[in-house]
């Protein structure tokens, strides 16, 4: 690690009030992201290449895994939970 990207680490958790925190069992897997979506009235499945998301009782979506996980990041929000999103931009600034 670079110090321009240790300075950026710290200069984060300073601002942010230290690391994010998950649970044990929070992942971006897809079983664990279907299940999370299941409690939340949603199914996902996997169709050739994309996955297809639907609200029980609503019309089916396709969209690309990225898309997913904005999904879910917007809902951990809505709960109070960490969004999974990286912050990438500050690791960009020290590839020079």
């Amino acid at each position: 690690m670079t110090e321009c990207m240790q300075q950026q680490i710290d200069e984060w958790l300073v601002a942010h009030g230290g690391a994010r925190r998950f649970a044990p069992a929070d992942s971006t897997g897809y079983f664990t992201v279907q299940r999370f979506l299941l409690d939340r009235q949603y199914l996902l499945s996997a169709s050739a290449g994309q996955y297809v998301v639907r609200r029980i009782g609503r019309k089916p979506r396709r969209m690309s895994w990225a898309k997913v996980l904005q999904l879910v990041d917007t809902l951990r929000i809505a709960e109070g939970l960490e969004p999974f999103a990286p912050i990438l931009a500050a690791s960009k600034q020290c590839a020079a």
